[in-house]
């Protein structure tokens, strides 16, 4: 008996990532079913009709999934399978990869029911549909190293946001403190939230509201006019905390917010960031750090920075007393020594700046930041 077929449809400009999906897939289904993918390799043997083969494909197929990205959505040829698919009644699904949201593909795709496969918990869906179609009992829950691996396919090296440094990075973390609350019901990571599930993001978020006058102790029942909300976070590689205070006694209310990203999702995390700074209208402004790794060291010899940067179009400015530069319209500050380098600014604009990755570049080229061998210690400690 012949296999149920799903038919993958792409572009071969999505074709690595697709192949990784389709053996994540194979294996899900222990072979109950035939998931045609033209670029496989195997779905078309070696000296078979391309076009015979395909059309065969879609001639038996009962379910396709329509694969999208920034640089495939308007591909003609994708659309045409999918017309083709839907004019002879097979199950049409569009599914957005990491970087493309569903809500801004163009009809006729935007007229079917649709996903974004931007988690774990999303590529779900895929083994949901296969399940509500073909009467199986596929396991719907995959896990976060088989989307990683998907994932980074997807976004491929030439779009890493921090290219061949991302590794050399460990962390970008952003702090906001002791500003004047907007409004009484600000819920800073609550809208993040949202955005995320309305992305068919997976996230984990916490709330929590406490009093000081549930707490017994001596030290703090000076501060019992004080209710303190907190909220948690958290995607891959995206972590933010909230903590909003109301001081009943001076009538006043104060916030703080952190994040940190990693460096690897940086280009996939840092527009999402960008859209909840959009949504939640904050006219304060983050100060960012970009945190190296331990065995990461730099000069801090200010003649010698100086005079290596001004050769790439950095230039030295004053900053409220301490030694800053400026590129391209962004100023910050860098230090660096054989125990730390940190770069810190103050984000007045978007997160995913290109400025920052090329300020990144330029201190490695320039010799102002450079990579040691890390001891043992450091690579049990790390």
């Amino acid at each position: 008996m012949n296999k149920p077929i799903v038919f993958l449809s792409h572009s071969v400009k999505d074709k690595v990532a697709l192949n990784v999906l389709k053996e994540i897939l194979d294996r899900r289904a222990a072979g109950a079913l035939e998931f045609f993918l033209s670029s496989d390799g195997q779905s078309i043997k070696f000296g078979q009709n391309w076009n015979v083969r395909i059309s065969d494909a879609l001639g038996q197929a009962q379910l396709m999934f329509v694969f999208l990205s920034k640089e495939s959505a308007n591909s003609r040829w994708i659309h045409f399978e999918a017309g083709c698919a839907y004019n002879k009644n097979i199950q049409v699904v569009p599914v957005c990869l990491p970087g493309l949201d569903i809500d801004n593909i163009s009809p006729p795709l935007s007229l079917l029911q649709g996903f974004n496969l931007h988690s774990d918990d999303a590529m779900g869906n895929l083994a949901r549909i296969c399940n509500e179609k073909f009467k199986m009992k596929i396991d719907e829950n995959f896990n976060t190293d088989e989307f990683n691996k998907f994932n980074c396919e997807v976004t491929g090296s030439a779009v890493r946001f921090f290219t061949e440094y991302e590794s050399l990075i460990d962390s970008i973390s952003l702090e906001m403190a002791n500003k004047d609350l907007p409004h009484d019901d600000f819920a800073p990571i609550a809208e993040l939230n949202k955005i995320c599930t309305e992305r068919a993001i997976q996230s984990h978020f916490k709330n929590k509201v406490f009093s000081y006058d549930d707490i017994d102790s001596i030290a703090l029942r000076r501060r019992t006019d004080v209710t303190q909300r907190t909220e948690s976070f958290e995607i891959p590689g995206f972590i933010a905390n909230s903590t909003v205070s109301l001081s009943n006694a001076k009538n006043k209310m104060e916030y703080s917010i952190d994040a940190t990203l990693s460096p690897d999702l940086f280009h996939f995390n840092a527009p999402i960031f960008d859209s909840w700074m959009e949504r939640i209208k904050l006219d304060n402004i983050f100060g960012v750090s970009i945190n190296w790794h331990k065995h990461i060291v730099g000069t801090n010899k200010r003649h010698f920075i100086t005079s290596r940067l001004s050769q790439k179009g950095i230039s030295a400015v004053d900053l409220d007393y301490n030694s800053g530069f400026k590129f391209d319209g962004l100023t910050f500050l860098f230090s660096a020594n054989e125990n730390k380098a940190i770069l810190q600014y103050k984000l007045s604009d978007k997160l995913a700046d290109a400025r920052l990755s090329s300020i990144v570049e330029i201190l490695f080229k320039s010799g102002v930041l450079w990579e040691k061998t890390p001891q043992l210690v450091e690579v049990y400690d790390s």
